[in-house]
């Protein structure tokens, strides 16, 4: 034997047996890389100095991509032809101008087919370096992130720290973006860590030598959790300066479908085949198994207790090793790609135990194939752990740390399948009672496809097993083992955890029938198991044996329902029954012929062992009595060749449209001879019938009558409530026209809804009594024709609207008073007779249907702009389900809630209404409202601002950013605006028209008009709205998925304006907050104001930025003079107002002249035009001082001349006095000041001299002076 070799890293380890059985395994703190979204394409680099194209990869509908775009600080990146992309929330990332300067924009886009046209970035100037990146399994609608933040690093150096996010679900993939601004097209970035991202990844790391050059690294990692993602860091190989921003994007929401689940609800099990349930549709039930016991039931100690609850639980002795078999045909879950979840609460008696299945398919030890997920292994964690293993070369093996003995924990396992290496992952949960996580356990490996060729089993091996012996059995409890054919979450998983069910078991059994027959036809009777509250629960499989009172009859067959029959002796009225594997009722056949007498009425037996039709809480309802008679009315559907009349629609008559069916009462008697059933009625005529309608679920009435139509004759019946007994209450004298045949064919109509009854009776001769025919129909269900949406009550209708300027219904997440009302059938609203209303059609004034109950759901059908559905939901806080019980046909409730913005269309139903599969339908277009029957309008309950900045100086574009900005220059706020539902959730329905908020209203001021953008100083305080302006750094935002990103070329530029009049000046302002009080067309307004911006003692803006320092200033031009044969320079320098006088603006290393700004006029001497040329060096101020340099002149060109530095917008200086020479535009006017008239309005200007003269002999002192 080779010796061991341990090898660990980033958590892992990694034990090689010298043995030819390779055995990897992991341990892992962190949840696994399951459910997350996926790292698809990236898309060929693209870059130049003008427009660049960039394709996508190859992708498929339902991708999301990101196009990443890098260009140089200060220039913006914009989409000449967007293609469907937009700006991603926190970018753009900027670190300001420069030669190494770099500025990373990122857009999006969701596929909607595998052929994606290009977007166009425009020319931005120095260059532009683009990519996309392609992400699959993102979800589907409104924006793909959780969360985005960004940054910059604006001192150059070889690390980037990217600082974290913090996700609000589970399961996000944290794709990080650094860009940089060196010339070069290698890659830059490496040693990526984050311990809080599993599987970090680079997915690319490049640039371009186009113009400055630039480029950026991508790469992602998995946040399993919600919170904080912590801080990444990476190495560079240039000491650069860095724009990053972290795009936390989220999953598609998995729906888990179950494939199997064993309740374990059983009373008990004694080894009978499909005795363990299995209610998945999968419907692998199992069989109690072991050594030399059986696994038993109970339910003293749930996981969850009561009821709703877990209920019962199935018990193993781990001594016996007691198991449950399952049918060998069963899926095995590794034998494909694709995916699988087990869920389980389990007890285990003492998790220090090896070898404690949970479930196992690993009967061969198949490699590659066999699988197991236990308790209580021994290696890689220390004894007591759960365990995950699949047997292949290499075979894998997952351990948790140990975990408690004698408590019940929720345990899941979920595994991803996929080729490749590593590609595969698992993940192991244990969570405690209260929901917390006990420890969670994941990891990765490489994957060969295999089954094992045995069946699978709970709770240990099978006896088949080469392991079969009692060490490979479970101790102790386990419960609600569930399987998913899917790979899902640990949202998901959690979610399933806190499931429970009514705790439904087994107290009696229940017959139902017609109440009576004729003798020589056979009759259904139908068993129903019955919980205590006489719910159809699970017979578990039971045995009954049956009887009739009189010890008469039999039972000749299964009807409906499965299951097995034993007939006794024939016309003992003996028979056992065992009922098929989950199943609650069956209905059996039954005739007895040989009456002695006229007629007879005896009942039903039922017995398995202590339940009966008599035990626990069973009522005389449970144990009709049935009467059997000679001759008698036998109700047939005649379509359907059956005794069974079908689901009726309320005020429909039953031959007409859905399930329209031919009813025949027929007249027939029992033959002396035969046995066999012979017309009771052999001459054809009219006969005068006695009938009755009787309500039996609900047993009572509302008051409308049913009514029976023959011979083109309409007859209304009494109609009256369950009298518990064979027949109706009253009845009415119907004239029936019997054919030779004794048949005469009904039509029956309801105008109401319920389970029905109908009853005849015929005297066969008035001087006896009691000498009569009598028959039932049977029961039969009569529904609603469909759901109407209405307003505060029936008669009033709800607002409907399908366009964005509708008139607002309510808020979205807010409460508003709905009501659902069943209607009945009319002519024409059916045209296809599929029982369902037409779309469009009026019902409301069908009638309503008073004796209609049941719980309605309401839900989202579609919605108007339709980028999200959104949810109904009830209750103050929108998180109740969205059901309302109806009585009496309607239901009002006044807190309805509806999640999104917009108008919506709703559906309304009742499932299962008194019978399985009866269903009543309707939707809030059937009341003749119009508009598509869409409900509205909803509007955002409020506004909410996120992640607001503040650049000073924007236009300065300073290195490094400014601590201050002058009054009447731009400043950039940016900020995330989110309009919200009133549970804090993104209306992503406020978008397009239905955005009621216009970023660009307001004209040249449009930002300040949008948002209400307000400032003060605060202290000491100073009101400075009035003198606020405010317009954008590009164009304005757009609003996108209920998002308006004001940042980046869309940010708020904004103004601190001087006072007016603007001299004497005032300030300077050190604390300048900033608020914004945006209200739209339809009042919505922010979610609360945290900021008094005029001091009136009440708040009136909500705070948006940290503070700004902002200061009065001006640009100090000074005069000098010096030779004709040497440059001259003159002093520059800005100053600002301190409180009291201007003062040197040492903060000022930023203000930047050009040579072109400088204008030269008023010559004089012999200094002339062309002689001296300016220059400014590098222009830019340093601690607030600079020079103009005016070239020598030469030595026979002494003289002066006026300088003027030109701030404004035009295309000449404004100094004093009237001087104004031509020169470039500054557009510094913020750095004007009153060097003469009444506002400070001038540019700087100051003399230059070239010469000196000599002074007079006489002079003791002298000096030059101008103006």
């Amino acid at each position: 034997m080779k010796p061991l070799s341990i090898k660990s890293g980033k958590g892992r380890f990694r034990i090689v047996l010298g043995i030819g059985l390779g055995v990897l395994f992991l341990l892992h703190t962190a949840s696994a890389v399951l459910a997350a979204p996926q790292f698809q394409a990236a898309g060929a680099e693209n870059s130049g100095t003008g427009s660049v194209t960039v394709n996508w990869p190859a992708h498929a509908a339902g991708d999301v991509a990101l196009l990443f775009v890098e260009t140089t600080g200060g220039e913006g990146a914009t989409l000449s032809t967007a293609a469907g992309f937009v700006q991603v929330a926190g970018s753009p990332q900027d670190t300001g101008a420069g030669a190494d300067s770099t500025r990373l924009t990122v857009f999006w886009a969701r596929a909607t087919s595998s052929s994606m046209a290009s977007p166009i970035i425009a020319d931005a100037g120095n260059h532009v370096y683009a990519r996309i990146l392609t992400y699959r399994g993102v979800i589907s609608a409104g924006n793909p992130w959780d969360v985005t933040g960004g940054g910059i690093k604006s001192t150059a150096s070889t690390v980037i720290t990217v600082t974290g996010v913090t996700t609000t679900v589970t399961d996000t993939l944290i794709v990080q973006a650094v860009a940089h601004g060196r010339d070069s097209n290698n890659p830059h970035f490496s040693g990526q860590a984050n311990a809080n991202l599993l599987n970090l990844t680079e997915r690319g790391d490049s640039g371009s030598n186009a113009g400055n050059g630039g480029g950026f690294a991508v790469w992602d990692g998995v946040k399993v959790s919600a919170g904080a993602t912590g801080n990444t860091t990476a190495n560079i190989t240039n000491s650069v300066v860095n724009a990053f921003l972290t795009i936390a994007l989220r999953e598609e929401p998995v729906v888990p479908v179950i494939y199997s689940h064993w309740r374990m609800d059983q009373t008990g099990w004694n080894g009978t085949a499909n005795e363990v349930i299995d209610s998945g549709p999968a419907a692998a039930h199992g069989v109690a198994s072991g050594l030399v016991t059986r696994p038993t039931t109970a339910n003293a100690s749930p996981a969850i207790a009561g009821s709703p609850g877990t209920c019962q639980y199935g018990v193993f002795n781990r001594s016996n090793k007691d198991y449950i078999a399952l049918p060998a045909g069963y899926p095995n879950l590794t034998a494909a790609a694709g995916g699988f979840t087990i869920t389980a609460w389990i007890n285990v008696a003492n998790a220090m135990l090896p070898g404690q299945r949970i479930m196992i398919d690993d009967q061969s030890n198949s490699t590659p194939g066999g699988w197991g997920f236990s308790v209580g292994e021994t290696m890689a964690s220390g004894a007591g752990g759960l365990r995950f293993f699949y047997r292949q070369a290499a075979t894998f093996i997952l351990d948790t740390v140990p975990i408690p003995s004698g408590q019940w924990l929720f345990v899941a396992l979920s595994v991803r399948l996929a080729a490749g290496a590593n590609a595969s992952t698992a993940t192991i949960y244990a969570y405690n009672t209260s929901g917390n996580l006990v420890t969670s356990t994941s990891g990765s490996f490489t994957w060969t496809a295999g089954g094992d060729g045995g069946p699978p089993s709970i709770g240990g091996e099978t006896n088949a097993s080469g392991e079969n012996s009692n060490a490979f059995g479970f101790g102790g409890s386990i419960d609600e083992v569930r399987v998913y054919q899917q790979t899902l979450s640990q949202g998901t998983i959690e979610a399933i955890r806190s499931e429970t069910r009514i705790c439904e078991v087994l107290d009696h059994f229940s017959f139902t029938h017609a109440g009576s027959g004729v003798a020589c036809d056979v009759h259904a009777i139908t068993l129903t198991a019955h919980s205590a509250t006489h719910a159809p629960v699970s017979a578990n499989g039971a045995t009954v044996n049956l009887s009739t009172t009189n010890g008469r009859g039999s039972w000749t067959g299964i009807v409906s329902g499965g299951g097995v029959l034993t007939p006794g002796v024939a016309g003992s009225g003996l028979a056992t029954y065992t009922f098929a594997a989950g199943s609650s009722a069956v209905q059996l056949s039954f005739r007895y012929a040989n009456l002695p007498a006229s007629s007879e009425t005896f009942g039903f037996n039922a017995v398995s062992g202590p339940i009966s039709e008599t035990s626990g809480a069973a009522n005389p309802s449970d144990d009709p009595s049935f009467t059997m008679a000679q001759a008698g009315f036998r109700f047939r559907n005649v379509t359907d060749s059956s005794a069974t009349i079908p689901t009726q629609i309320s005020g429909k008559p039953s031959d007409t449209g859905f399930n329209a069916v031919t009813i025949r009462l027929q007249a027939i008697r029992t033959d002396a001879s035969t046995l066999d059933c012979a017309a009771a009625f052999p001459a054809a005529g009219v006969r005068n019938v006695e009938m009755g309608a009787e309500c039996n679920s609900p047993s009572t009435c509302a008051g409308r009558q049913l009514t029976i139509t023959n011979n083109a004759a309409t007859t209304v019946l009494p109609t009256s409530a369950d009298n518990s007994s064979s027949g109706a209450s009253s009845y009415a004298t119907v004239p029936l026209l019997f054919s030779a045949a004794s048949e005469a064919d009904i039509v029956m109509g309801y105008p109401d809804a319920g389970q029905m009854s109908v009853h005849a009776r015929y005297d066969l001769d008035a001087a006896v009594a009691g000498y009569e025919m009598t028959g039932s129909s049977g029961t039969f269900v009569v529904r609603p024709f469909g759901l109407a949406i209405r307003g505060t009550n029936i008669n009033t209708p709800i607002a409907h609207a399908n366009t964005a300027t509708g008139t607002v219904l309510a808020a979205a997440g807010d409460n508003f008073t709905m009501t659902v009302a069943a209607y009945q059938w009319a002519a024409g609203e059916d045209v296809n007779n599929d029982g369902i209303p037409d779309d469009g059609v009026n019902i409301t004034d069908n009638g309503t249907v008073p004796n209609f109950a049941g719980t309605a759901t309401v839900a989202v059908s579609a919605n108007l702009p339709g980028t999200a559905s959104g949810t109904m939901g009830r209750g103050p806080t929108c998180a109740s389900a969205a059901t309302i019980a109806l009585n009496g046909g309607t239901a009002t409730a006044n807190d309805w809630c509806y999640s999104e913005a917009g108008n919506v269309l709703l559906t309304a139903g009742v499932s299962n209404y008194i019978a399985a599969g009866v269903s009543v339908t309707g939707n809030s277009g059937l009341d003749g409202g119009g508009f598509g029957g869409h409900v509205g309008r909803f509007r955002p309950k409020r506004f909410a601002v996120s992640g607001a900045s503040l650049t000073n100086r924007l236009a300065a574009a300073c290195t490094p950013s400014s601590g201050f900005t002058y009054m009447d220059e731009g400043l950039a706020l940016a900020f995330t605006l989110t309009a919200q539902n009133a549970q804090g959730g993104t209306t992503q329905n406020y978008t397009g028209s239905y955005a009621r908020l216009d970023p660009s209203s307001g004209g040249s001021n449009n930002s300040k008009t949008a948002f209400g953008i307000g400032a003060r100083n605060m202290s000491p305080f100073a009101a400075l709205t009035a003198r606020v302006g405010g317009g954008y750094v590009g164009s304005p935002p757009s609003w996108s998925g209920g998002v308006l990103d004001v940042t980046g070329s869309s940010a708020a530029l904004v103004t601190v304006g001087r006072p007016v009049p603007d001299d004497p000046p005032d300030g300077p302002y050190a604390q300048v907050q900033f608020g914004i009080a945006p209200a739209d067309s339809d009042g919505v307004q922010m979610a609360f104001f945290d900021l008094d911006v005029d001091n009136s003692g009440g708040n009136d803006h909500t705070v948006t930025g940290p503070t700004a320092v902002v200061r009065y200033g001006r640009l100090r031009l000074g005069a000098a003079s010096g030779s004709q044969l040497l440059p001259l320079r003159l002093p520059v320098e800005a100053q600002y107002w301190n409180g009291t006088f201007f003062m040197t603006h040492a903060d000022d290393s930023c203000t930047q002249l050009s040579a072109g700004n400088v204008g030269l006029g008023n010559y004089l001497g012999n200094l002339n035009a062309g002689e001296t040329a300016v220059s400014v060096g590098t222009g830019r101020l340093q601690s607030g001082r600079g020079t103009i340099q005016l070239s020598a002149p030469g030595a026979a060109n002494s003289g002066s001349v006026d300088v003027a530095v030109n701030l404004g917008a035009g295309a000449n200086a404004n100094a004093c006095p009237a001087l104004a020479p031509a020169a470039t535009a500054g557009n510094k006017a913020y750095l004007r000041g009153r060097w003469c008239g009444a506002t400070a309005t001038r540019d700087p200007a100051a003399r230059a001299r070239f010469g000196i003269r000599r002074s007079s002999d006489e002079a003791i002192y002298s000096r030059e002076t101008t103006n």
